[in-house]
């Protein structure tokens, strides 16, 4: 037995008279001197006191509804218990799962072009304007727009610095022959 037990064995006998005479005489004069011995007498006294005045059955009914809303108190309290192993468990997996999918997805159509592969697949040759905004045309300006439509742009070249010759201000025949040379398209 602990000692609070054996303290509370010897309160009950003592409140009983139950003690022998040497026993009770220890007791009182330990009553006396220890004041923390003569408060749980005291707290003894009052408990035992309440289940007389209340009767022992009413006061069973009173404790046993005390540990019903202790019980009910811890359940709430380890319902909220956040069950985080689990959902790190189904977050590893997704992740799992995910990667190989997303390293799937970046890396499968990602070939490598080369610049004139590129180029030759997304360009489109800037349409001709200069006809539609001159209204005087030049047979050599006519003939080297005609080889820069049809894509035959080696043609288109030399008829184009032909007419540049005799009129040298023209920015729009100076980019379709700029368009023209071989560094600027795929060919």
């Amino acid at each position: 037995m602990m000692k609070d037990e054996i303290e509370l064995a010897q309160i009950e006998l003592y409140l009983e008279g139950k003690l022998s005479q040497e026993e009770e005489g220890a007791f009182v004069e330990k009553l006396e001197k220890d004041q923390t011995f003569a408060r749980k007498v005291a707290e003894y006294k009052n408990i035992l006191a309440g289940i007389d005045e209340y009767g022992q059955d009413e006061f069973l009914h009173q404790v046993q509804s005390w540990e019903r809303a202790l019980t009910l108190s811890e359940k709430q309290a380890e319902a909220k218990v956040f069950p985080l192993k689990k959902y790190l468990v189904w977050a590893a997996v997704v992740l799992l799962l995910l990667l190989p999918l997303g390293y799937w997805l970046i890396f499968q159509n990602t070939a490598s072009y080369t610049n004139q592969e590129l180029f030759a697949q997304y360009f489109k040759p800037y349409e001709d304007l200069t006809a539609a905004r001159s209204s005087e045309t030049n047979e050599i300006l006519s003939q080297g727009m005609a080889y820069y439509n049809s894509g035959n742009y080696t043609e288109a070249i030399a008829y184009l610095e032909r007419y540049l010759v005799g009129q040298p201000n023209q920015p729009a025949v100076d980019f379709y022959l700029g368009v023209s040379y071989p560094g600027n398209r795929a060919n």
